[in-house]
Order: C-alpha cells, then sequence, then structure tokens
C-alpha cells in the first residue's frame, strides 16, 4: 500500500452490493450487510450501498449515486465490491471482489464455488466449507439499543411464551403441542423490532425450531430458549444451539438451567462485540492491502 499522504487518498472505496436487499429489520443477512457498510464508514473507511433504495435512517449507510462513482473514476480508485454469498458471479464486472458468506453456499441460492480472484470471508465459522480455511468477517446482527433486559418491569414476573418457526414452517414441518396459545413471532406476522422485544421482555420462554437471529435478541431480552428439535434443525445446523439461556432438549432440568444462566447472555453479546470490532479493522487492511497490490 503506497504511504499515507494528506492530499490523496490511499485507500479503495467498498461498495456493499445489496440488489433488492432494502433495509429491513426481519432479516438478518440484510442487516448484516447494511451494518458492515455502517461499520466501515464508522472506522474511517468509505463504503456505500448500490443496489437498494431504502437505508436506514439512523445508520451511515450512504446510497452510492453517479457523483460518487465519477469521483472515484477521476480519482483512479478502482472499488472493492462486497457481494453476499446469494448473488450468482460477479454482475458488477468488477476486478477487486470480496464474497462474504452470510450462509453455507449455495443453500440460499447463488454459487455453490467461487473465482479463485475472490477473496472470501464468512459471517461464522458455520459457514465455511469443510476443510477450507476462510477469515471470519462478523457484525452485530442484533441492536442491542432495542433488545435488551435492561429496567424490565416483567423480568421477575414474566408469563406466557413466544415462538419462531418461519423457515420450518415454509419447508413443510408443523407446529409441536409446545407453542399451543403461544404468540408468533414468524416473519408473517407484522411486528416492529420494538413490539418484538417488548414480547420477549415478558415471555417466559421463546420456543424456537431454527437457526435464527431471534434467538440472540430473546437472549438479550432475557427470554430463555427452548429449541425444538426435528430433521430440519438437524439439516440446517453445523454446531448446535447451545450456550447459556439455552435449553437445547426438552428436558425440564436444561430448561432451569436455562431459565437460570440467561443473563450471562449480555456478558457474552459484550465480548461478541468486542470480536466484531476486531474482525472490521483487519479487514480493511486484508482487502487494501491485497487490491492494492494488484
Amino acid at each position: 500500500m503506497r504511504p499515507f499522504s494528506f492530499f490523496n487518498t490511499v485507500r479503495l472505496p467498498y461498495y456493499i452490493y445489496v440488489y433488492g436487499f432494502d433495509f429491513t429489520a426481519k432479516s438478518a443477512g440484510i442487516r448484516a450487510l447494511h451494518y458492515l457498510c455502517h461499520a466501515l464508514n464508522e472506522v474511517g473507511a468509505e463504503a456505500y450501498l448500490i443496489g437498494c433504495t431504502k437505508e436506514s435512517e439512523f445508520l451511515r449507510t450512504p446510497l452510492l449515486r453517479g457523483g460518487d462513482v465519477l469521483r472515484h473514476k477521476k480519482a483512479n480508485k478502482t472499488p472493492i465490491v462486497v457481494y453476499p454469498e446469494v448473488t450468482r458471479g460477479n454482475p458488477l464486472n468488477v476486478p477487486f471482489v470480496v464474497r462474504w458468506l452470510l450462509n453455507k453456499a449455495g443453500a440460499l441460492g447463488g454459487d455453490a464455488f467461487f473465482s479463485d480472484s475472490e477473496m472470501l470471508f464468512a459471517y461464522t465459522q458455520d459457514y465455511v466449507p469443510e476443510g477450507a480455511s476462510i477469515p471470519l468477517l462478523t457484525v452485530p446482527s442484533v441492536n442491542g439499543e432495542i433488545f435488551n433486559n435492561l429496567n424490565n418491569q416483567y423480568d421477575t414476573n414474566r408469563q406466557g411464551s413466544c415462538f419462531y418457526a418461519h423457515k420450518y414452517l415454509l419447508s413443510g414441518g408443523n407446529l409441536t403441542e409446545h407453542v399451543t396459545g403461544a404468540v408468533s413471532l414468524c416473519q408473517d406476522v407484522d411486528l416492529s423490532p420494538s413490539e418484538i422485544a417488548a414480547v420477549l421482555r415478558r415471555s417466559e420462554v421463546l420456543y424456537c425450531y431454527e437457526p435464527s437471529a431471534i434467538i440472540k435478541e430473546a437472549l438479550l431480552c432475557g427470554c430463555p430458549i427452548i429449541v425444538i428439535p426435528s430433521t430440519f434443525l438437524d439439516e440446517n445446523l453445523s454446531y448446535p444451539i447451545a450456550g447459556p439461556g439455552i435449553a437445547s432438549t426438552l428436558d425440564p432440568d436444561e430448561i432451569n438451567v436455562a431459565k437460570e444462566t440467561v443473563g450471562l447472555a449480555t456478558e457474552s453479546n459484550n465480548q461478541f462485540i468486542h470480536h466484531c470490532k476486531q474482525h472490521v479493522n483487519n479487514f480493511i487492511p486484508k482487502t487494501q492491502l491485497v487490491f492494492n497490490d494488484r
């Protein structure tokens, strides 16, 4: 990388490809793309969203405009484009590509294999292909300003339960007797993030049929998780859903442990955010050095 100059920009800009993916709280993958753009700008990089029309009102996620592209061309700055794994090929036909695996390659569409010229990063170790060595790039997918258990008047007197089974139901699965009378938090229910948090802050448990960001949302709201076993769950897990506040079976003793340990989730999340900051800070020099040298 060229030495720093006060009068010139040596860093390449980032274009985060979110084609058709306006910001929505209902998709962890879409949130991650928008949050990455925000995080890069917050730590001093230059990042834009490309391919959407709606951005968050609270994030630093500018939409890429013609003037930005022209300015980069005049400055001879070839952008680094970040594609999610669901995007096939290289639709922008750019030379510098980062492929971000927000799920297993090919699981939700997109290619199963990628060009050797691309830099690969994975959101979690779960999405790294067996035998591969891919660095992690993780950003928080849960807004702790909304999902938390602070000053919760219901915390010592929680009542009722809720459940999440969106992809499980779409795959043809059937709800079990455990969720009779429980509040649905599936994506077909029109609830805002704040309304979902309100349900989680007063519920005794969340029954969960699939891996989802709502697990962390519930834990941060002080709501324990009971994982409902199924073949769908087995087929979509690389690692068990486990940890403080989580009962990975229906065993009563394990459920009691989940209720007793759910408070540890907030401390764990604080550590997670620290690791995310390290990932983003490591991502910038890795990509800048590799692509600037090409």
